[in-house]
């Protein structure tokens, strides 16, 4: 099953929305993340919030990321130029 890496704390109410799209919902913090992971491949979406930052190398380890999802405002934490050459959809 694909999954979402959830890296901070969301609301209830987003938890259950996403986990109705048939997505696995993976809590894990950013350290977690980078270091090397079998799940890797699973992970289709990233929801992060103003801790984390979403760069170039987090996008090489995992290659079938497909979106990252930001609840809030503003996408300064995201590096938007290496998420469009991949075609990454950036959701906030």
């Amino acid at each position: 099953m694909d999954a979402i890496a959830i890296l901070e704390p969301v609301p209830a109410f987003f938890r259950k929305e996403l986990s109705e799209l048939s997505f696995h919902l993976w809590d894990i913090d950013l350290p977690s993340l980078k270091t090397a992971h079998e799940n890797h491949s699973r992970i289709k979406g990233l929801v992060i919030r103003s801790k984390s930052t979403v760069d170039d190398s987090l996008m090489n380890a995992l290659p079938n990321l497909s979106f990252v999802l930001r609840p809030g405002s503003g996408l300064e934490n995201v590096d938007q130029k290496a998420a469009s050459k991949r075609n990454i959809k950036l959701i906030n």
